[in-house]
């Protein structure tokens, strides 16, 4: 007799296999390898081959569906209740037949390889961003055990654990102090690698049009979208939208009995990872949608505190500017140099001191929003005047709040963030951040010859793919001015004059690359940015507060730079 189904338990190399007729009669039990089950379906009349989703079927299933037969597969978890009596091989194989002939079964689509090489990326990103976490923790907890505690937060981390290995002090014992530091090598190399990995994922979102369609979505980046794309294809399995936030797991987890309705927490059912991606993009989305976690945007209820020195305040009060936020948002600017009090609005040239809570040093601000901070002090910080606390102290973050939040108040039109080049602009973030922003102060505080050398090469790597980048082009991502050129300006605007010599980042000044001093030249003339450039904070900042790098507080008169010649 003709088989109908036949269900293929899957193993390493040797397969289970149940043929049943048209009745559900088994008419077929054999045992094969790999290879001769092969062969033997590309000899079968066509018949429906049914297999659980596991590792393998895929591949076996687009080999079946070549050769002519339809492929079925199914999650084991509703296979199971198809298995009679004791489990073993041929039960579970003759179950899968059987759940295959259901007409309320529900399959899964089968994958194809540039899905399941998308899915193979994200699940090695995966396992390397728990390598870097347990790391992470670990440096952490040896870090306590010596009493030294650090903020939350992994970027707050990094950099206060450079702080601490080039401040040279003695909290740590040398042979501690040498293991942290190949630990923290350590953690590069894998931030390295996930890096890459990101990068692979920007470009796949870029050259598909399902996902670059799906990041336009807010919550939606580049992870998430490939994630989606390779776990369900184009979604034509689900009828209807809620059919697939059940597969995720994000519905309520039903109890009815008697009659009585109950709706308990979300299932938690399906794929974990594109469920976990899922939750984070919303918790993002949200954030961001007005002003942050539930603090309104309004006009005067919040104030800036920024350093002009600083390039990670810079960011921030060139998006105020440009956004036209002077009179919707307050701003002080604490004094340039940062010495043992750290951040003060000692009087100054370009210091504006803090009317709105009169501190007098800037950690009396972190103390007024929590009593028991303990964290690192830093700028910019966003203050909510009506909940007396700090709303954010990222730049990252008030950049996209700046970007789009008050438009409803009357900010200047513009998007510094628009969907059509998000995906560019954070695979652009992220390098330059790594190797330029953050690379500076990498290189300038490297304790050993081999980290310096390290951070320097990756900085002027960077460098390098810039002026190539902006060689026919005015800006680094389109046609317009985007977060992008506004992460990068500050770090650019200190280069000659304090990174090249204070910083030993001299393999070449920035005047040597053609196309990124014009660039510079260019954006500085902005009338929106060129007022918030003082480079007699920039200067006196860095020359004049890090005493391990420059003992006698000297600040150089050179190099001469002019920003406001022809471009």
């Amino acid at each position: 007799m003709q088989i109908s189904i036949l269900g293929v338990d899957i193993g390493k190399n040797s397969f289970s296999v149940v043929g049943v007729d048209g009745q559900g009669a088994v008419i077929l039990r054999r045992t094969m390898r790999r290879q001769t089950l092969i062969d033997f379906v590309e000899k079968l009349p066509r018949c429906v081959i049914a297999m659980e989703a596991r590792c393998g079927a895929h591949h076996l299933g687009r080999l079946f569906a070549a050769a002519g037969h339809e492929v079925r597969l199914m999650s084991p978890e509703y296979v199971r209740p198809y298995v009679k009596a004791q489990k073993n091989d041929d039960r579970d194989a003759e179950g899968i037949a059987e759940a295959a002939s259901r007409p309320t079964m529900r399959f899964v689509d089968l994958k194809s390889q540039e899905q399941l090489d998308i899915q193979t990326l994200h699940r090695v990103r995966s396992r390397l961003v728990a390598e870097r976490t347990t790391l992470i923790n670990q440096l952490r907890a040896i870090l306590l055990e010596r009493g030294v505690v650090f903020p939350a937060g992994r970027v707050k981390f990094e950099s206060a654990l450079d702080d601490l290995i080039a401040g040279g002090n003695d909290v740590l014992s040398p042979r501690i102090r040498s293991l942290i530091m190949e630990l923290r090598d350590e953690w590069r190399r894998l931030d390295q690698k996930i890096e890459t990995l990101n990068t692979e994922f920007v470009a796949l979102a870029k050259h598909n049009s399902a996902m670059r369609r799906l990041t336009s979505i807010p919550g939606i980046g580049v992870l998430n979208a490939t994630a989606l794309v390779a776990a369900i294809g184009d979604a034509s399995s689900f009828q209807h939208a809620r059919d697939l936030g059940a597969w995720l797991g994000l519905v309520p987890r039903q109890f009815t009995t008697g009659g009585k309705a109950r709706l308990l927490g979300i299932t938690k059912r399906g794929n974990t990872y594109l469920r976990t991606l899922l939750v984070h993009g919303a918790r993002a989305a949200r954030s961001s949608a007005d002003g942050v976690r539930g603090f309104k945007a309004e006009a005067g209820r919040y104030h800036l505190y920024v350093s002009l020195a600083c390039p990670w305040a810079h960011r921030t009060l060139i998006i105020r500017n440009l956004k036209g936020l002077s009179n919707l948002v307050g701003v002080s600017v604490v004094h340039w140099l940062m010495l043992e009090n750290g951040w003060t609005f000692e009087p100054g040239p370009g210091v504006v001191p803090d009317d709105i809570n009169g501190v007098a040093m800037l950690h009396e601000l972190y103390t007024l929003a929590d009593p028991q901070c303990s964290s690192r002090v830093t700028v910019p910080v966003l203050w909510d005047k009506q909940q007396q606390t700090i709303v954010s102290n990222e730049s990252s973050e008030i950049l996209r709040m700046f970007n789009s939040a008050f438009d409803h108040l009357g900010a200047t039109e513009g998007d510094y963030y628009p969907d059509r080049l998000r995906i560019e602009i954070d695979a652009v973030n992220d390098r330059i951040y790594d190797t330029v922003n953050n690379g500076v102060y990498k290189a300038g505080f490297a304790s050993t010859q081999d980290a310096y050398e390290r951070e320097v090469t990756a900085i002027f790597e960077t460098l390098d793919w810039l002026e190539e980048r902006l060689a026919n082009k005015h800006y680094l991502v389109g046609d317009q001015l985007t977060e992008a050129d506004i992460r990068l300006l500050p770090t650019l605007l200190r280069f000659d004059s304090v990174y090249f010599g204070h910083f030993k980042c001299n393999l070449r000044a920035l005047v040597d690359y053609p196309a990124l001093w014009a660039y510079t030249r260019s954006l500085y003339q902005h009338p929106d940015i060129r007022p918030t450039v003082d480079f007699q904070h920039i200067k006196g900042h860095y020359y004049g507060s890090h005493a391990n790098l420059n003992p006698s507080g000297i600040v150089p008169m050179g190099p001469k730079r002019d920003f406001t010649g022809d471009i």
